[in-house]
């Protein structure tokens, strides 16, 4: 392989420290690069496709392929590879006008220009890594193999070292050997919403919950026979929402959860309709039930002492109740229990704040909990393979809800791709038919004039809008820009666009999921955002004009940036550190990591002067203040109360003009209010349409809100043939 304009040479093979590519010396293990006493750190994709066109000595590598082999893990369009092709360009300072490292072929793919060779360790770097390896003296050389076939395979290890360190550090990322989605085909497509579907055994039959056609808010229990013709059997009718159906072992009845004038409880009724009878009452509605396979008990999810809801195991035979779990008094609960095939473990969503949600199992043996996931997303049903193995379940991270399988025994997920909507409820017959929830809903940001209009009758849609969701909207400090976020590429990415929405561009990498809002600098030229890195939101600050981020530190914790201070030399966030979240800040140089709460913590903001911090805490309606110039992780001496809303479950508010405005659920619809911090005192503000558990952001002066609007939903039932 020759440089521009200089004669071939061929490659030197040394020891296990790296190779060289032109003047620069490549670390791969390290994800770095360096010459002379210059280093460059690189990220690890980005490591990965140097490598990988280093190994392809001069050969253009088609963009296909680089997806493939660099990509192979996540769903992206051929723009991730531009955008990492231009990270490595300039990394190596290379000019793309009169490249002398990458080139790009037209319509074709890139190939590597320099000289690659593999060397030992640079100069003056030979104490942080291994000596080169010693050839034993007199042994014959292997005349078929040439140095270059000799450097091609060391540069290859390396590429497959690369790779599968990647995997380490990025357990929730991994993904299926398909490569190719799984084509679902539609079982039901009735108007309003089919929800809660459960399989039985043989994967003939499917129970689900359906509003009906005429769209009520009230929800009756029908089954579909798959091959069947027409419209399906409805086995309830009585007044009430009815839910979460699961078959009995026997396949011969069906047992669910009703909430009706006289409460919540669970119910039985046969398979093909006929008399109902009550099992249990229960304290609240059950997210979630299912039988055990000896038929004669069942688990559902209920509150309980001073944590949230945990898991309880009722028996039919007068048995009794056992509670199976008992989650921590900071989390929300747990949730949508699953018991597997074999009946030795329960599969299950435990909720802790900040929409953090993962799968759990616990052995039903001997109550040992384990934690298969690490995303720290939203999930939206679990269920098991036929063999016990694994766990199937719907997840949000990388954008929109898909399905992810994990293996008990093991760390990590895998991604099984699918064509089709957002994916609720899996589940899974045993013979391996998979049914699930297919939802298409459409959220776009909208525009109103809080004094003008506070009904939102004359609210206006941004011009940055899709057919996709558009959330978490963020006004810049000068009020002329928008950032948000949107899975309009398949992944949710950070977005920025003028106030009116008009000329959107991405400013994260499609194939980084972000995790939570963006929030700007005081000077407008940084966004603090939390994307999803090995399976963690993780800090990282982006620079508005060139798009280039960089991690504020790099632990395996959650940590979510959810504020700036008024100075902008540190970043407030909220991370589970010690295993419970609280409040804790850090200098923009990522130094100086300081712990602000004890007491819990999930948002904050400090007021006009910079003094007092507002914050919230997990499962509190309360708004605290704390003085800034207090003793860090002091908040329980220091901190007071300034006022409260009623709200069942963490929902968003800021601190503008003075006062604090959050988003609040009242009966069923949402609304905006505005607590004064001095008197408490809380007034209602508007109530616009399609205003949701969002975030919102609104302008300086308080007339001006930006929130998301839910424009569309529907769901419907779809299903796979032997897919597990």
């Amino acid at each position: 392989m020759s440089e521009p304009g200089g004669s071939e040479r061929a490659p030197s093979v040394g020891g296990s420290g790296g190779f060289e590519v032109g003047e620069w010396h490549v670390e791969p293990s390290l994800h770095v690069i360096s010459r002379n006493s210059e280093s460059v750190h690189l990220e690890p994709r980005v490591m990965h496709l140097l490598v990988y066109l280093a190994a392809a000595e001069g050969r253009v590598v088609p963009r296909s392929e680089l997806l493939d082999e660099v990509w192979g893990d996540v769903v992206v369009n051929e723009e991730a590879v531009s955008r990492a092709v231009s990270e490595l360009r300039k990394a190596l300072t290379d000019d793309p006008g009169q490249p002398r490292y990458v080139q790009t072929i037209h319509k074709s793919g890139y190939r590597l220009l320099a000289r690659v060779s593999a060397v030992g360790p640079a100069p003056g770097q030979e104490a942080r890594r291994p000596k080169p390896s010693v050839v034993a003296a007199g042994k014959p050389s292997q005349s078929s193999w040439s140095r270059r076939t000799l450097l091609a395979a060391a540069l290859m290890a390396l590429a497959v070292a690369t790779w599968f360190w990647w995997r380490a550090e990025s357990p929730a990322r991994s993904v299926s050997a398909a490569s190719t989605p799984l084509a679902a085909q539609l079982l039901t497509a009735y108007p309003g919403r089919e929800i809660d579907p459960a399989i039985d055994r043989s994967g003939q039959r499917v129970v689900f919950a359906w509003n009906g056609a005429e769209e009520s808010d009230e929800y009756d229990l029908y089954v579909r026979r798959f091959g069947a013709t027409g419209e399906p059997v409805r086995i309830t009718s009585t007044p009430g929402f009815e839910g979460h159906p699961a078959w009995s072992p026997d396949g011969e009845s069906v047992a669910f959860v009703r909430q009706g004038e006289e409460g919540s409880g669970v119910w039985l009724i046969p398979a093909l309709g006929g008399e109902e009878r009550k099992l249990f009452d229960l304290e609240k509605w059950s997210f979630g039930l299912d039988w055990f396979p000896d038929g004669r008990s069942v688990v559902v999810s209920q509150p309980g002492g001073e944590g949230g809801n945990r898991l309880v195991r009722l028996s039919l035979d007068a048995a009794g109740s056992r509670d199976l779990t008992a989650p921590d008094s900071n989390l929300a609960g747990d949730y949508k229990p699953a018991v597997s095939p074999d009946g030795a473990w329960i599969a299950f969503v435990r909720s802790a704040q900040l929409d953090q949600q993962d799968v759990w199992v616990v052995s039903t043996e001997d109550g040992q909990e384990r934690q298969l996931s690490q995303a720290g997303g939203r999930i939206r049903g679990v269920d098991w393979s036929p063999d016990s193995r694994h766990v199937i379940y719907s997840s949000d991270l990388g954008g929109g809800f898909g399905l992810w399988r994990a293996a008990i025994d093991s760390r990590g997920a895998e991604w099984l791709p699918m064509n089709g909507q957002d994916i609720y409820n899996p589940v899974v017959a045993a013979t391996g038919r998979l049914v699930f929830e297919s939802i298409s809903y459409q959220k776009n940001l909208w525009e109103l004039d809080l004094s003008a209009d506070p009904e939102g009758l004359d609210a206006t849609r941004l011009e940055a809008w899709s057919t996709r969701q558009e959330t978490f909207p963020a006004l810049s400090p000068d009020g002329l820009r928008l950032a948000f976020v949107s899975n309009r590429t398949g992944q949710r990415s950070l977005w920025l666009s003028s106030i009116d929405g008009s000329d959107p561009r991405p400013l994260t990498r499609p194939d980084e999921a972000v995790a939570a809002g963006p929030v700007w600098s005081p000077e407008g030229s940084r966004i603090a955002i939390a994307l999803v890195m090995s399976g963690y939101a993780r800090p990282f600050i982006v620079e508005v004009e060139s798009g280039s981020t960089r991690p504020l530190f790099d632990e395996p914790v959650h940590a979510i940036p959810v504020a700036w201070s008024r100075d902008g030399v540190r970043i407030y966030l909220a991370s589970d550190r010690g295993g419970k979240w609280n409040l804790w800040s850090i200098g923009v140089d990522g130094e100086r990591l300081e712990r602000l709460t004890a007491d819990g913590g999930l948002a904050a903001a400090e007021d006009e002067s910079g003094t007092v911090l507002y914050y919230t805490r997990p499962g509190d309606p309360a708004f605290y203040a704390l003085p800034l110039d207090g003793e860090a992780g002091s908040a329980d001496l220091v901190a007071r109360e300034v006022g409260r809303v009623d709200r069942g479950h963490r929902l968003p508010w800021s601190v503008t003009a003075g006062s604090i405005y959050s988003v609040v659920l009242e009966g069923e619809g949402f609304r905006l209010v505005r607590l004064d911090p001095v008197t408490g005192f809380v007034e209602e503000i508007a109530r616009p349409p399609g205003l949701h558990d969002s975030t919102f952001s609104l302008s300086r002066d308080a007339r001006r809100l930006i929130y998301s609007r839910i424009e569309q939903s529907e769901s419907d039932l779809l299903f796979i043939d032997g897919a597990l």
